[in-house]
């Protein structure tokens, strides 16, 4: 009898409505997320967080301080904390790998030969606050995440990147997320790592098990999903994960452009306008937007049309391939069309 493996143990104690953070460790379960499937390793993984965690708080610094409030003491000791991990490991300043072992790995043998990511850091950081028993999340916010602490009303960063280590929210919201989300972002960010490495078929179950994970989160999963199956001709499959993505935020504008370029590639033309009006309604300087216009109106033979809209798509990005092409495309057909003219008025005289 086949024995399932951690990762299908883990998701049928979601299926049965199992909570992360509450019947599932958080730590077990970020882990698998970050392609741990074998007993003996989590477990050596798991004694490795709880080597980390015991060295701080047995560390002759910790301790608990009479003269300071609950709330002054959560703040001290989230400090102290950042400080000590800091301190163990050259924090950089890229996106990295984004893998939790490797970082976990990086701090036991105080390996200095590279930086920790930031998102390894906060997943270690993460896991040791709840243990702390410390009201932590973890923030992405313009493709860098941090820590994000509330302690009675009020909300501290914590980031890796600040002299200070930690302070009074000084970044906009960010996306948010709990320790559902955190397991699905996890799997989300292994998905776009092999999708760029042209390994799509990995992305796809990546993908997958992060909207397994955390449905309600995971947008950008059907997001990236249905890009990946546009690239395969999935256009039916492509469509049904935009449009779960628009039924989870509304004001996505990926998944309205999305669906137009969908509509497109099935030459649904005045589905492909509608969608494009939908995305222009929440934000009109994108210039993927300018471009499925173009190619809607350059399919209709209204050129000149299509030619003004890639301009504005290149003058909202200049360097956008696809508009680039198309101008060319039209350009040389309209000089085309000029020297056949030119020619026949030679024949004719």
């Amino acid at each position: 009898m086949q024995t399932n493996t951690l990762e299908q143990q883990l998701f049928e104690q979601i299926r049965e409505g199992k909570k992360i953070g509450k019947e599932i460790s958080l730590e077990r379960a970020l882990l698998i997320a970050n392609g741990v499937d074998e007993e003996g390793r989590l477990l050596r993984y798991l004694n490795d967080i709880n080597s980390i965690y015991f060295d701080f708080i047995t560390d002759e610094d910790f301790e608990s301080d009479p003269n300071k409030t609950i709330d002054e003491q959560a703040l001290r000791f989230a400090s102290d904390m950042y400080n000590s991990l800091a301190g163990l490991r050259v924090m950089g300043t890229g996106a990295g790998e984004f893998l939790l072992t490797k970082a976990i790995d990086m701090v036991i043998n105080n390996d200095k030969l590279e930086p920790l990511d930031c998102f390894g850091m906060t997943q270690i950081y993460t896991i040791l606050s709840k243990q702390l028993g410390l009201n932590i999340s973890v923030v992405e916010e313009n493709e860098h995440v941090f820590n994000r602490m509330k302690v009675n009303g009020k909300t501290y960063d914590i980031d890796h990147r600040l002299l200070d280590r930690i302070e009074l929210q000084r970044f906009p919201e960010g996306i948010e997320h709990d320790t559902s989300s955190l397991v699905a972002f996890t799997y989300i960010k292994r998905a776009d790592r092999e999708n760029a490495k042209g390994n799509y078929g990995d992305a796809i179950e990546l993908y997958t098990k992060a909207i397994l994970v955390d449905p309600e989160f995971s947008d950008r999963a059907y997001i990236n999903r249905a890009g990946i199956r546009i690239d395969q001709e999935k256009y039916e499959d492509a469509r049904e994960d935009f449009e779960k993505a628009i039924s989870i935020d509304a004001e996505d504008f990926t998944g309205h452009i999305g669906l137009a370029f969908v509509e497109y590639y099935l030459k649904n033309y005045d589905e492909a306008m509608r969608h494009v009006n939908n995305a222009g309604e929440i934000y009109a300087l994108n210039s993927d937007l300018y471009y499925i216009r173009a190619l809607v109106q350059y399919d209709q033979d209204k050129k000149v049309d299509a030619l003004r809209n890639c301009s504005i798509a290149l003058g909202l990005e200049n360097d956008h391939e696809g508009a680039l092409d198309l101008k060319n495309i039209i350009t040389r057909e309209n000089k085309d069309a000029h020297r056949r003219r030119l020619n026949r008025f030679k024949v004719l005289h």
